[in-house]
């Protein structure tokens, strides 16, 4: 995978968004789709109370949730970090969210452990299978972004800045990209979490 190349103050000195940033942009628009039709066909099946089996959710998605928001916050500030030209705390702290992220994707693995305990199969009951097709597929993106994190740490690793307390503009905005989606991701498991409560109660 190449290294991304940017000029950041060309293009945010002119007033437009890095083209990288607008690729990314359009992605999470594809998935903010996927996920609000998937849930809005939910509802809709929902309403089939003859088939609906109504269950609560497991209590540990609770803690999954806790997890998810403090893995964003480390990605938040190490790119506040390299800013300041904090380089190896910055490291430390995308170290810190690739780990929370690893113990959260753990946690959800435990929580369709405790859906299958209590009767809730990815085949089935359409109630319980809705949860297992929105809470991985949220799994799976974050297992995408957790590469691209790594790979980001990994050349953070074996290269060097130019100059010593210099910022380089390719590693800010690869830190930058991988925040904004870092926080898309939470945004959509808050919403999903949010959505399965109200909705398995």
């Amino acid at each position: 995978m190449a290294e991304l190349v940017i000029d950041n103050d060309k293009y945010s000195s002119k007033g437009f968004t890095h083209p990288y940033k607008v690729i990314l942009y359009l992605a999470m628009a594809s998935m903010l789709m996927f996920f609000a039709i998937t849930t809005s066909a939910l509802l809709v099946k929902k309403g089939d109370i003859v088939s609906w089996q109504q269950f609560k959710l497991p209590t540990i998605f609770f803690y999954s949730t806790a997890i998810l928001l403090i893995s964003s916050a480390f990605m938040h500030y190490s790119t506040y970090l390299y800013k300041q030209t904090k380089f190896e705390l910055s490291k430390i702290f995308i170290t810190l969210s690739i780990v929370s992220s690893i113990l959260f994707i753990y946690v959800q693995y435990l929580g369709f452990n405790k859906l299958t305990e209590i009767g809730m199969h990815l085949s089935g009951n359409s109630s319980g299978s809705f949860v297992w097709v929105l809470v991985g597929a949220h799994a799976f993106h974050i297992i995408g972004g957790l590469f691209f994190s790594l790979f980001i740490l990994f050349k953070f690793s074996i290269g060097k800045n130019k100059q010593k307390n210099t910022l380089n503009p390719k590693r800010l905005l690869s830190l930058e990209l991988l925040t904004i989606y870092w926080h898309f991701i939470d945004f959509i498991w808050i919403y999903l979490f949010i959505f399965f409560y109200f909705n398995y109660q």
